[in-house]
């Protein structure tokens, strides 16, 4: 049924057919998100597939909370409990870093950059700064460190147009060290005691 549903949607808006994330979550689930669930989702580089780890989507439904847009239904603040910053900013992180970890030459160019800018949110959040968008954040970091201008610039370029425009090998090369090294520092800010 909800392959149906994915399809239809696919064919309505073929322009964001290949930009599509869409989670089916029941209200249950999302009233207690931190005790884990079902869920089922489809993304952009990921097929439909159910899991049962609401809790790990914690950042997620922080986002959906802030965004606060109900289409129909009532106000989503009634639906998921309030989600404290911190708490967003440490599970981003946490999922970020282990993404880099498996960051190789068979990741795609829209993934990579993807990771190379939400890299730049989770330092930017984690430095006080209010949650901002990839490309605010790709900005920011920029201005506060400009030798990594190239591999920025280039990942905004990949992810503004859905990987249609792809890395260059030295562009490619410096933006899987950015994440490396984003990585490595975003782990010792949460790790620390």
């Amino acid at each position: 049924m909800l392959e149906g549903v994915v399809a239809r949607l696919s064919e309505r808006e073929p322009a964001w057919a290949d930009r599509l994330d869409v989670v089916f979550v029941g209200a249950p689930t999302l009233a207690h998100v931190r005790a884990g669930g079902p869920l089922v989702s489809v993304s952009h580089d990921e097929p439909l597939a159910r899991f049962d780890d609401a809790d790990d989507w914690l950042q997620t439904w922080f986002l959906v909370r802030e965004a606060d847009a109900a289409l129909v239904g009532p106000p989503i603040a009634t639906i998921i409990p309030e989600i404290p910053v911190g708490d967003f900013v440490a599970a981003v992180a946490r999922h970020t870093v282990s993404l880099v970890d498996v960051l190789d030459a068979t990741t795609s160019d829209g993934r990579l950059a993807y990771l190379v800018l939400t890299l730049a949110r989770v330092v930017a959040a984690l430095e006080g700064e209010r949650v901002v968008s990839k490309a605010a954040a790709g900005l920011r970091l920029v201005a506060r460190r400009p030798e990594l201008e190239p591999a920025i610039t280039a990942s905004l370029a990949v992810h503004g147009t859905s990987a249609r425009t792809p890395f260059r090998p030295d562009d490619r090369r410096a933006a899987i060290a950015v994440a490396r090294m984003l990585a490595r520092e975003i782990a010792d800010g949460i790790m620390r005691p």
